[in-house]
């Protein structure tokens, strides 16, 4: 079973990004960087899409624990939602309805 900052080290170091590279681009210094991937530093929604996109990978990869997601999948999908949610809150009014209308391109798509 990992945590979340093993998974978030792992998925950085696939990527082949340093500390000091990763840092660099979520605006955060190297020592924060650091103290997130020892689980020593909560991160907010939004850091989190932020590393996704920076280690092309999914959030899920990077919230869910494949070994340890059947027993506990409800509960992340919750966690996840909470967190999605708190980030939607923040936004702008404006961005807030670009983020609904890009939901619903994506169910038309469907």
């Amino acid at each position: 079973m990992s945590n979340f900052g093993e998974r978030l080290k792992n998925a950085r170091v696939a990527s082949g990004k340093s500390q000091a590279e990763a840092a660099e681009y979520l605006e955060v210094s190297r020592p924060t960087l650091s103290a997130i991937e020892s689980d020593k530093r909560q991160v907010l929604a939004s850091e989190i899409l932020k590393f996704a996109e920076l280690y092309n990978v999914t959030v899920d990869s990077l919230m869910s624990d494949t070994e340890d997601s059947s027993s506990h999948g409800k509960k992340n999908t919750y966690h996840r939602l909470m967190k999605y949610q708190e980030a939607f809150q923040k936004l702008s009014a404006d961005k807030q309805a670009k983020v609904l209308d890009y939901i619903k391109h994506i169910q038309d798509e469907s």
